[in-house]
C-alpha cells in the first residue's frame, strides 16, 4: 500500500505526456491554417488561438455547409474573414462550455452548490459571446465605412477630373484615405485587381463582400458608367452627393429615435428616486398624523 501513491503519480504523469504527445500530433497533422494572421485580434483571442486551431480542426467536419456560410458571412462584415475561419468560431462557443462546465464541477468539488440554471445561462451567454462580439465590430465597421465612403468618391471624382483613368485614379484616393476598415478593402480589391481579376469581377466581389447598400450602389452606378461609355465623374459626384444625403438621413433618424430610448432608463432609474425624494416628507408628514391620531 505504501508503493500506492507512487503508481498513481506516475500513471498521472504518463497521462500527461500522452496527452500532450496528443495534442503535438494533432496540431502538426493538421492542414496549414489560412487564417494565420491573428494582428487585428482582441487579447483573448490571441491567447486561446492555439486551443481555437486545434479544437477547430476537431470540430470542422460536423460544421454543415449553410452553418459555414452564415458564420463566413459574419466574419467578413466584420472583416475577420482573412483572419479567422468559421471553425474558429464554433471553437470558440464549444470552449465557453467545456470551461464553464469545468468551473461550475471545480466549484461544486469545494462545497459551492449553485443551480443548475445558473450553470446554464453562464454556458449560453458563453456561447452566445463570438456572435455578439462579431455582430457588434460588424455594426461599428458599417458605420466606419459610410462616414469615410463620400470621401473616397470624391477623392476618385477629383483624380479623375485631373486626367487619370479610374484604374491609376484608385490608388491615388486610397493613399490618402484614412485608416480605417474602407482603405482596407480597397487594397484588397487593388491586390485582386493586380492578380489578374476584372476590375468589374472585383467591384462584384467587394459589394458580395460588404453586403452593403451603398457600397453596392457605388459599384453598380460605375460599372454602368463604364460600360455603357457613360461620364465617370458624374456618376462619382452623383453618388458622393447620394451618400452625404443619406448620411444626414439616417443622422436624423437617429436624433428622432433618441428620446425612445431614453424613455426606458429614465423610468427605470430617474423617475423612482425623483419620486421618493418628492413624496417622501407627504408620506412622512402623514404617517405622523395617524400615528398622533391613532
Amino acid at each position: 500500500m505504501e508503493g500506492l501513491p507512487l503508481i498513481v503519480m506516475a500513471l498521472t504523469a504518463a497521462a500527461a505526456i500522452s496527452a500532450m504527445a496528443f495534442v503535438g500530433e494533432l496540431i502538426r497533422r493538421l492542414p496549414p491554417d489560412p487564417a494565420a494572421r491573428t494582428e487585428k485580434l482582441p487579447a483573448t483571442w490571441r491567447v486561446l488561438w492555439p486551443l481555437l486551431i486545434v479544437a477547430g480542426g476537431l470540430l470542422r467536419p460536423i460544421i454543415s455547409a449553410r452553418w459555414r456560410f452564415d458564420l463566413h458571412k459574419k466574419l467578413s462584415g466584420a472583416g475577420f474573414d482573412r483572419t479567422m475561419a468559421p471553425q474558429h468560431i464554433v471553437a470558440a462557443q464549444a470552449l465557453a462550455i467545456v470551461a464553464t462546465g469545468l468551473a461550475y464541477s471545480a466549484l461544486w468539488l469545494t462545497g459551492l452548490r449553485f443551480p443548475v440554471w445558473i450553470f446554464c445561462v453562464v454556458a449560453l451567454t458563453g456561447t452566445l459571446w463570438p456572435l455578439i462580439w462579431l455582430r457588434g465590430v460588424a455594426s461599428r465597421r458599417r458605420e466606419n465605412l459610410l462616414r469615410s465612403l463620400p470621401f473616397l468618391i470624391d477623392l476618385l471624382a477629383m483624380a479623375v477630373e485631373s486626367g487619370l483613368p479610374l484604374t491609376a485614379a484608385l490608388p491615388q484616393a486610397v493613399e490618402r484615405l484614412p485608416a480605417g476598415p474602407l482603405r482596407d478593402e480597397c487594397r484588397r480589391l487593388m491586390r485582386d485587381v493586380k492578380a489578374g481579376m476584372p476590375r468589374d469581377e472585383a467591384l462584384r466581389l467587394l459589394a458580395v463582400r460588404l453586403d452593403m447598400p451603398a457600397i453596392t450602389q457605388f459599384t453598380l452606378a460605375v460599372t454602368a458608367a463604364q460600360r455603357d461609355g457613360g461620364t465617370v465623374v458624374q456618376t462619382l459626384r452623383a453618388q458622393a452627393e447620394q451618400q452625404r444625403s443619406d448620411r444626414f438621413q439616417r443622422a436624423e433618424h437617429r436624433a428622432a429615435q433618441a428620446p425612445v430610448r431614453v424613455l426606458f432608463p429614465l423610468i427605470v432609474f430617474i423617475f423612482p428616486g425623483t419620486l421618493a425624494i418628492v413624496l417622501y416628507p407627504v408620506v412622512s408628514r402623514m404617517l405622523t398624523e395617524v400615528t398622533r391620531w391613532q
